[in-house]
């Protein structure tokens, strides 16, 4: 058996902790990728299905209030969407990833001043992400961070106080 020195201590120890981090790194990168792999496969089985939960109305509609609060005859009043079941239609039509999607498509849904344009570039976003499935699921991965609860809280941070 060949002597115990201070030298081959220090290397066999130094090489120990190398592995060690290796292995730890390796590790974490594994659960990285699991974690990625199944969010992605989540965000592909919800493209296009309704959502089963629906958060707060008040909540929702704070961008559309706050964003029309000066032009209100532009915009479908409280009563023309009681009439149509508004929030029935609403939780039927959103298949949004976020909730700033959520509160963007109320807006847009309420909005009676719409120019051909707006409707044209909204179509051809619509067309260009159903067609492009690695543009879709990136952008949606990168927005998703946004599917925070807290989120709807953008609106007091963008405008200042919450609309009331």
């Amino acid at each position: 058996m060949p002597p115990i020195n201070a030298d081959n201590m220090s290397y066999t120890f130094v090489i120990s902790i190398f592995l060690i981090i290796v292995l730890i790194t390796a590790f974490f990168k594994y659960r990285k990728w699991k974690r990625r792999k199944k969010f992605m496969a989540s965000l592909r089985a919800s493209w296009g299905v309704p959502k089963q939960e629906f958060n707060s109305e008040d909540l929702v509609q704070q961008y559309f209030i706050y964003k029309n609060k000066d032009t209100s005859q532009k915009t479908l009043n409280d009563q023309i969407c009681d009439d149509l079941d508004f929030s029935e239609l609403f939780k039927y039509l959103d298949r949004t990833t976020s909730v700033v999607g959520q509160q963007y498509l109320f807006a847009h849904l309420r909005n009676r001043d719409i120019k051909k344009e707006e409707l044209l570039d909204f179509d051809n976003a619509v067309e260009y992400f159903s067609a492009n499935k690695p543009d879709r699921e990136k952008t949606q991965e990168i927005i998703s961070s946004l599917q925070n609860f807290d989120a709807f809280y953008l609106t007091e941070l963008m405008f200042g106080m919450m609309a009331q």
